[in-house]
């Protein structure tokens, strides 16, 4: 509703949603998901990480829990806030735009065609897909207890560690 206000119709825009996943108080984690099935998600905090093949271009991404390493992967998340202070200083438009084209180059060439491009592959980690399960299950055995409303599915569990 709020990009319909501030744009017309014709007018392109891009939508974006932030979903709570995690909530940390008292050295414990309370994680939240969404199950329906149009708008799943994984609770915790997560890591990216992407992979190249031998040339350096893009071989894909996976979305893993932060405390996950991928020792072959570059992890794309990074802290540039903290206490409501930028951490370093925004680039320029110019070298943003620069990185940016670099950054497409390198992705495979199914995904860059006009027509019928492929999608890139991304997947979740088995730790994360594990963490919603767990949620998901605890959830299920708590019944409406552990639910605080229509909006999220939340339960307080330790993360899982390898």
């Amino acid at each position: 509703m709020g990009t319909a206000l501030a744009t017309s119709k014709d007018a392109p825009a891009l939508g974006g949603v932030y979903k709570l996943v995690a909530i940390e108080a008292n050295g414990r984690s309370e994680f939240r998901a969404k199950f329906s099935d149009e708008k799943i998600t994984h609770p915790g905090s997560k890591q990216v990480y992407r992979f190249r093949d031998k040339e350096g271009n893009f071989d894909g991404d996976i979305i893993a829990c932060t405390n996950e390493q991928f020792p072959d992967g570059e992890p794309l998340l990074r802290c540039v806030m903290r206490d409501g202070k930028r951490l370093e200083r925004a680039p320029d438009l110019v070298t943003i735009r620069h990185y940016a084209h670099e950054q497409v180059q390198k992705l495979p060439q199914g995904c860059r065609r006009l027509t019928q491009p492929e999608p890139y592959k991304a997947t979740f980690s088995e730790r994360l897909e594990a963490l919603l399960r767990l949620v998901r299950q605890t959830v299920r055995a708590y019944g409406e207890k552990a639910k605080p409303g229509p909006a999220h599915d939340a339960i307080r569990i330790p993360e899982p560690h390898d």
